[in-house]
Order: structure tokens, then C-alpha cells, then sequence
């Protein structure tokens, strides 16, 4: 099952979202294969490097998606 989720919360693995591309040309369907904490400067002065996934905002999520219908 996919789920559609606004930018207040973040994506879960397998979730699907439209993307802009690099150049903002185009929006592309993609999938949530995995996600892990943004290594910043920010996150790391909080003593929050370890982190879980769970209890961190949206822009604190880095995520590793697939373009559905592109081999990118």
C-alpha cells in the first residue's frame, strides 16, 4: 500500500511522491526506498548524531528514492 504524506511529516520507506528533477524541468513519481538521518553541522552540535529515523523532522531525513519509469 502507498500513502501520500504532506511535507509536515516525514516520508516513510516505500511511500511514493512526485519530484522536482535537478533542473526543475519536469515532476517525477517516486518511491521511498530508504531513509537515514542527514549528517549536518546542525544536528551534530546538538550531541543528536545517532539519532533515530523515528523521532526526527522531515528535514532532517535524507532519503534514497527510485524514479518509477526511469532508470536514474
Amino acid at each position: 500500500m502507498t500513502s501520500e504524506k504532506n511535507l509536515e511529516q516525514p516520508l516513510d520507506v516505500d511511500d511514493k511522491c512526485d519530484v522536482r528533477w535537478r533542473d526543475g524541468s519536469q515532476s517525477l513519481r517516486t518511491k521511498v526506498i530508504e531513509r537515514r538521518p542527514l549528517k549536518n553541522k546542525k544536528r551534530k552540535k546538538k550531541g543528536n548524531s545517532h539519532a533515530s529515523v523515528d523521532n526526527l523532522k522531515p528535514e532532517e531525513i535524507e532519503y534514497y528514492i527510485h524514479y518509477e519509469n526511469h532508470d536514474r
